[in-house]
């Protein structure tokens, strides 16, 4: 790992200290890997949408209901509210939810409609939120560094440790 006060690569004391600074940087490590890995794993989900309508689609004679394509337009109109939702939050998290979202309604449009070229578009834009929230998470995890590290020279600044 890389220790963001002294930005060597380190290995963490058995208390998750920097040896060389005595910054905690196990801790800010693991906040990192948890936005990582839930932004990650929001991602990858998104993505098993197609693989469920890919072998729905193979599997199955979807009947469309009568009224799929009113719903697919509204679907479609409340992406543009969660697009627009997307930018308004500051966790990255919630960001990471709104960029599935998409998708999701993409899911329900297709399981009501059997129209794969719906689910494609409405994936589309759950891919396209996600390629602009991308170096919103740097940005992010850098910022909680940035504060993390502030903190502990403030702390070590009044002869305080952590």
């Amino acid at each position: 790992m890389r220790c963001p006060s002294c930005k060597q690569d380190i290995n963490p004391t058995p208390d998750g200290e920097c040896p060389i600074c005595r910054f905690p940087a196990a801790e800010v490590d693991l906040n990192v890997r948890r936005i990582y890995t839930v932004t990650g794993a929001i991602f990858f989900s998104t993505l098993t949408y197609a693989l469920v309508v890919y072998f729905v689609n193979m599997t199955t004679d979807i009947r469309p209901v009568y009224w799929a394509d009113m719903i697919f337009y509204a679907l479609a109109a409340a992406c543009v509210l969660v697009a627009i939702g997307m930018f308004a939050v500051k966790n990255i998290i919630i960001k990471a939810a709104f960029c599935e979202v998409p998708a999701i309604f993409g899911l329900f449009t297709f399981l009501i409609s059997g129209d794969i070229a719906k689910f494609v578009g409405l994936l589309a834009v759950s891919l396209v939120l996600f390629m602009i929230l991308a170096p919103q998470v740097t940005g992010y995890v850098r910022q909680i560094e940035r504060e993390a590290l502030e903190e502990w020279q403030q702390r070590e600044h009044e002869g305080h440790t952590w």
